[in-house]
């Protein structure tokens, strides 16, 4: 992206040898965020016609805002289904996934007879307050 750029390393009172770099731009770039976008669509892409839950007939698994992703499946194992192709195309692109900042959050609600949600703010047997 940017000709001819090397860096180095300094660690306390030493520095390593230069090196080149090849790859990603510079923080702060002005180009990051719309790249980010660009990859991201690529990626998610990929993600088409792959379980997910249905919302106003409309099938949805993943939602995106900024640099944040959030992939939605019925089950865990759909779950990882679409995190092994997100985690696979991200590599091609030279990309990973940090699994530091990676979470999983189970959202389960009972459904009465009349299928209809639980009220906002009821609590579970268990503790567990359900929003």
């Amino acid at each position: 992206m940017y000709w001819e750029q090397t860096a180095a390393m300094r660690i306390e009172n030493k520095t390593s040898t230069f090196q080149d770099i090849k790859r990603g731009v510079r923080q702060g770039c002005v180009l990051s965020p719309d790249l980010l976008s660009l990859y991201s669509e690529i990626i998610m892409r990929k993600l088409e016609n792959r379980p997910g839950i249905k919302v106003g007939g409309q099938n949805i698994n993943n939602l995106r805002y900024a640099d944040d992703t959030v992939l939605i499946a019925e089950n865990k194992e759909d779950l990882q289904k679409l995190l092994n192709i997100v985690e696979e195309e991200s590599r091609k692109k030279g990309l990973e996934l940090n699994s530091k900042k990676t979470e999983v959050m189970e959202i389960s609600y009972f459904l009465s007879e009349a299928s209809s949600p639980p009220p906002s703010g009821w609590t579970a047997p268990d503790g567990v307050r359900h929003l």
